[in-house]
């Protein structure tokens, strides 16, 4: 299970990140993609796919398929391991101290867990995104948007890294092994970095596969309903708004595609996690 995790989401990262990927979606927008002088379009009509210059076919409006859903596949993972990494710069270090202390300090972060845990993520998002839009200036960089989901969904994201490390720690803390070292006059620090934190790796591990796809249903989530990426640099997300909007319905791989991409980012995703979590 691991293997084909890793094999599926090797290959869709060569798709987004490599050479070709990058090759072909450098530098292009939806406001500039290259003419096809030789293929006349009429208005509302689509270039068919397996054409020499356009192997997925392209839109009145000269946006090639595949340069699109190459470069929102590369914009989703960006986004969702940009959120993902924020959560966890938050949340680890945080449930860290919850599970090493007892005092004020770790009923305030398990508080703060508790509060935030019952509400939505994605909820929690957009309040957040419909806020900082109201408060900060029309007259903002285009890219603004797209940074503020990403902030958004890491800080909505957090609590479940800080509870699940600090159960993880607490669990190991009482173990008969770290009793054993405590006898022996091992310091608290060296208990916990040479014996603790190896044995909560695996719960660790399949936490963070985990919370990589919620971050990047998350982010695929918001752009499709107009929060997130925009239609100039779409994400995978965007795409299937797209592709379900009555301009695209005469393509069907406009909103095919972009979903299967998404699907098998999140199965690699589960199967990563899955296999993360099984005990050795």
């Amino acid at each position: 299970m691991r293997l084909l995790g890793a094999l599926l989401l090797g290959v869709l990262a060569l798709l987004a990140f490599g050479p070709a990927g990058l090759a072909l979606t450098g530098q292009v927008t939806l406001d500039a993609f290259p003419k096809d002088s030789s293929v006349p379009l009429a208005p509302g009509t689509f270039v068919p796919p397996l054409l020499p210059a356009y192997l997925l076919g392209k839109d009145p409006l000269g946006g090639d398929l595949l340069v699109q859903v190459l470069g929102g596949l590369r914009r989703s993972i960006t986004a969702g391991a940009a959120a993902l990494a924020l959560a966890m710069l938050i949340g680890i270090p945080l449930g860290l101290l919850a599970g090493q202390t007892s005092g004020a300090a770790s009923r305030l972060v398990l508080r703060l867990a508790a509060w935030q845990t019952p509400f939505p993520p994605l909820v929690l998002a957009l309040l957040g995104i419909g806020v900082s839009v109201a408060i900060i200036p029309t007259a903002r960089p285009a890219s603004a948007g797209t940074v503020l989901m990403v902030i958004m969904i890491g800080l909505s994201r957090w609590p479940g890294d800080a509870t699940l490390i600090c159960r993880a720690i607490r669990h190991e803390t009482r173990q008969p092994y770290a009793d054993a070292a405590r006898l022996l006059g091992v310091p608290e620090a060296g208990i916990l970095v040479r014996h603790i934190l190896p044995n909560a790796i695996a719960p660790a591990l399949a936490l963070v596969w985990t919370n990589a796809g919620l971050c990047i249903a998350d982010e695929a989530i918001l752009s499709y309903a107009g929060a997130g990426f925009s239609p100039a640099r779409p994400s995978l997300g965007t795409l299937i708004r797209l592709g379900q909007s009555q301009d695209f319905a005469a393509q069907p791989l406009w909103l095919l595609l972009p979903c299967l991409l998404l699907t098998l980012v999140l199965a690699g995703v589960w199967l990563m996690a899955n296999a993360a979590g099984r005990p050795r």
